[in-house]
C-alpha cells in the first residue's frame, strides 16, 4: 500500500510539472502564430500606451519649454525631430500628445459604449414600435459613410 501511494504521488507530481503555469503565455503564442498582423497591431499598440503613460520620464526636454533661437532646427541637429515656429521640441510635444489622445479615445469609446448600451436595453425593453423606430435610425446612420457624416455634422455646427 505505501508504494502504490508513493508511486501516485511521484505520477502527480511529475504530471503537475509538465503542465504549463498559466494558459496565458501558451494562448499569446498562439494568437502571434495565427494572427501575426493582429500581434503586431497589439504590440503597437501596447507600446503607445506604456509611452503615453511614460511621458513626464521619456520626453527628452519639456514640451511647453520656447527657445525662440532654436526655432526650425531640423531634425537630428539637437533634437530628434527637431522644433517647431517657437522653438519647442516635437519629439517631446508628441509623446505628451500621445496622453491627451489616449484619454480623448478611451472617454469617447466609454460614452459611445454607455451610450449604446441604454439605447439598446431600452430598444429591447420596449419593444414594437419604438423597438422598430430606433432600429431604422441605427440603419439609416450605419448607411452614412462616417466621413460624410462628420462633413455634415460639421457643417451644421460650425
Amino acid at each position: 500500500m505505501l508504494v502504490d501511494r508513493t508511486q501516485e504521488t511521484a505520477a502527480e507530481e511529475t504530471l503537475a510539472a509538465l503542465r504549463p503555469k498559466s494558459p496565458l503565455p501558451v494562448a499569446l503564442l498562439r494568437f502571434c502564430a495565427h494572427q501575426p498582423l493582429g500581434a503586431f497591431g497589439a504590440a503597437v499598440l501596447i507600446f503607445a500606451v506604456v509611452v503615453a503613460v511614460l511621458a513626464p520620464m521619456l520626453a527628452p526636454y519639456s514640451p511647453t519649454a520656447i527657445e525662440v533661437a532654436e526655432k526650425f532646427t531640423p531634425p537630428f541637429s539637437k533634437q530628434i525631430l527637431g522644433t517647431d515656429e517657437l522653438g519647442r521640441d516635437v519629439l517631446s510635444r508628441l509623446i505628451f500628445g500621445a496622453r491627451i489622445s489616449m484619454s480623448v479615445s478611451l472617454l469617447s469609446v466609454g460614452i459611445a459604449i454607455s451610450a449604446g448600451t441604454l439605447i439598446g436595453i431600452f430598444s429591447a425593453y420596449s419593444g414594437g414600435k419604438t423597438d422598430l423606430a430606433i432600429q431604422r435610425l441605427v440603419d439609416t446612420m450605419m448607411a452614412f459613410p462616417a466621413i460624410i457624416m462628420a462633413l455634415a455634422l460639421m457643417a451644421a455646427l460650425g
